[in-house]
């Protein structure tokens, strides 16, 4: 089994996966009803039913005009849009994640858009306060980014752009890339993860006068 170099610096909160479900480790998630569901840690755009056969594929709901400001409010603050991936053999997927210790925010983002997951971390300390993630992948992602990337002010608006011109283009549904597809999606990876928050240096024109 492959695994990660400790040196390994990985973006994201979540690593999902294409096209398989991949179980992550019991340590990192639990589901928001605090018991541990695999399920509940990766989005899959198409649920089943008990017989394990293919139900329906979950469609992103429209989102009004008030709706799509304030998720991309969220995301802006909360929230992070990335390329992640499950492990080091497996290529990024599109992923959108709010994190928010108000579980209430989460099933809501959940209600207006009708896709995606909400998981808790575990809490390791009493005084803790319990987090809760929300986390959706792939074209779904990508519908959402289609609603909302033109309410978004962070830098992440450059990543939804980004997203919304090359990703789908660079994301084969077969999983099979040719030499060039796979080069040409390198150079479309690190483009994308050079999009970070820009620093505001502090100088003397920022500072407050201080009364002698």
């Amino acid at each position: 089994m492959l695994r990660r170099p400790a040196s390994h610096v990985d973006e994201g909160i979540v690593r999902p996966t294409l096209k398989s479900m991949e179980y992550p480790s019991p340590h990192l998630h639990q589901s928001a009803s605090g018991s541990h569901d695999p399920e509940a840690f990766f989005v899959q755009p198409t649920s089943y039913n008990g017989t394990g056969k293919f139900m329906t594929y979950l469609t992103v709901k429209t989102l009004s005009h008030l709706d799509a400001g304030y998720l991309a409010g969220l995301i802006d603050g909360e929230g992070t849009i990335t390329l992640s991936r499950s492990n080091l053999n497996k290529h990024r997927a599109l992923v959108i994640t709010i994190s928010s210790t108000e579980l209430s925010i989460l099933k809501y983002v959940q209600e207006i858009t009708g896709v995606g997951k909400i998981t808790n971390k575990r809490v390791t300390k009493a005084n803790h306060t319990p987090s809760f993630t929300y986390q959706v992948a792939n074209q779904q992602a990508l519908d959402i980014l289609k609603q909302i990337a033109d309410h978004l002010r962070s830098y992440k608006a450059d990543r939804a752009r980004l997203a919304l011109q090359d990703y789908t283009r660079l994301t084969p549904r077969n999983g099979r890339y040719s030499p060039v597809q796979l080069q040409e999606r390198t150079r479309f990876i690190e483009k994308f993860l050079a999009i970070r928050p820009r620093t505001l240096r502090l100088t003397h024109h920022f500072l407050p006068e201080l009364a002698p």
